[in-house]
């Protein structure tokens, strides 16, 4: 006996909000079909927010899961995909459109609509031509609204952009800032604008992993080295608003950046330095390719069992010979966000791992003992971390005592203009 599966989309989370009809009015007609033809919907499979426009869903969605199923035969000859019209399935150009449907129509599979009750499938040679046409018409149709939308949108949005160096374009705002109701404009929020400035104030000496662990004893959020970089990349503590554009194939990029869009939490100088003190403590590590100084062959595949947080690789150089000793640590405790006592040391871990390995190859459980034992490392109390962060704070508040002379003064302010007349070049 034949079976029926369903497949429900919306375009944008809001339309799957109680209270709107798009589950409804998809699903409500299922009933319907199954006392009409005597065939049961077996599965009901949702897109949720997700585009057709250009065939995300058949990429990265449920759909593409229904059509693998499609081609391996899970789903039978006969079977029946039902949808509330063609334009939940694909919203693709004509000729992609028709390719998708296709790939279902040739496996047997019948694909019925409940908008308009017909159903199209290669049981009947004769009405080939009919159902080509019919699904290219209707495929067209959807892809042209779609495409006109998508336009709109886009100069809408572009308009919104090009009036943002004189109005407000929008009420959100970055960590730092709130919107003034009465004023209709951004003002600082002193407290949080605070943990900013004491961020690029101790990135001119330290890096950021040290930068966040300070800050992290009192600030009002969570720091990590993610949110201090969006913070640099996107220039908003200078007042600066980083604005984006939508590419053909859905992605953003960057457009360009407008500057007094905020008000200034640090000038141009400060942030400056703080960021030319990072590229001067760059090794080499960078996103994408790894290069030789990463050792963590479990970056991203280990976590910390008590907070289900990932594992920080911590290379350590200690004693006069610079030997060097690896740890993983839970990445709460390496931002100071809880005193997490998980520490282990990176070779036990990695010798598992290796011993797992070796198990699995050999296929049987390795039951040796030997006379080796592990001689655990230890490092510094707890006082002793405190009296070390003492004198580091020292050192930190000696080296940054501003020189408030007559030339000095003259020079910052010459290179305050300079930053800043650089920045706007940039821009």
């Amino acid at each position: 006996m034949p079976k029926a599966y369903a497949y429900v989309r919306w375009s944008t989370a809001s339309q799957g909000e109680e209270g709107r009809d798009s589950h409804d009015r998809q699903t409500t007609p299922l009933q319907a079909f199954t006392e009409a033809t005597g065939v049961p919907v077996v599965e009901t499979v949702i897109d949720k927010g997700i585009s057709a426009f250009r065939g995300a869903n058949a990429r990265i969605g449920q759909l593409k899961g229904l059509l693998d199923r499609i081609e391996s035969g899970e789903i039978e000859h006969g079977d029946y995909i039902i949808v509330e019209s063609i334009d939940r399935l694909t919203r693709q150009k004509l000729t992609d459109s028709v390719d998708l449907i296709q790939s279902i129509l040739k496996k047997g599979v019948r694909l019925h609509t409940v908008f308009d009750n017909k159903t199209y499938s290669y049981d009947d040679p004769s009405r080939d031509l009919e159902t080509l046409i019919l699904v290219g018409v209707i495929a067209k149709r959807a892809h042209e609204e779609s495409d006109t939308k998508s336009k709109r949108l886009k100069s809408v949005w572009a308009k919104k952009r090009d009036t943002a160096e004189t109005n407000v374009i929008g009420k959100r705002c970055p960590y730092g800032f709130r919107f003034d109701e009465q004023s209709q404009s951004f003002v600082i929020v002193e407290e949080e604008a605070q943990e900013i400035r004491q961020i690029f104030e101790l990135l001119k000496h330290v890096g950021v992993l040290e930068s966040v662990k300070q800050v992290n004893k009192y600030s009002k959020r969570r720091w990590t080295r993610t949110s201090v970089l969006h913070l640099i990349n996107s220039k908003s503590p200078i007042g600066v608003l980083r604005l984006q554009r939508r590419n053909e194939n859905g992605t953003k990029a960057f457009d360009r950046y407008v500057p007094n869009y905020y008000p200034k939490i640090i000038d141009e100088i400060e942030f400056s330095a703080a960021v030319a003190a990072m590229k001067t403590r760059l090794t080499g590590r960078k996103y994408g390719r790894r290069t030789p100084h990463h050792y963590n062959i479990f970056r991203h595949c280990i976590q910390c069992g008590e907070h289900k947080c990932g594992m920080t690789f911590n290379l350590q150089i200690l004693g006069a010979e610079k030997k060097r000793y690896a740890y993983l640590v839970c990445s709460n405790r390496a931002e100071r966000v809880c005193e997490c006592s998980n520490r282990i040391r990176f070779e036990l871990v990695f010798g598992t791992f290796l011993a797992f390995v070796r198990q699995l190859s050999e296929n049987r459980y390795i039951d040796e003992r030997t006379d080796k034992k592990r001689k655990d490392f230890t490092w510094f109390s707890q006082d002793q971390y405190k009296q070390m962060d003492t004198v580091n704070d020292a050192f930190s508040r000696f080296f940054s005592v501003r020189d408030t002379s007559a030339p000095k003064e003259e020079i910052r302010a010459k290179k305050a203009k300079l930053t800043t007349e650089k920045t706007t070049l940039e821009m």
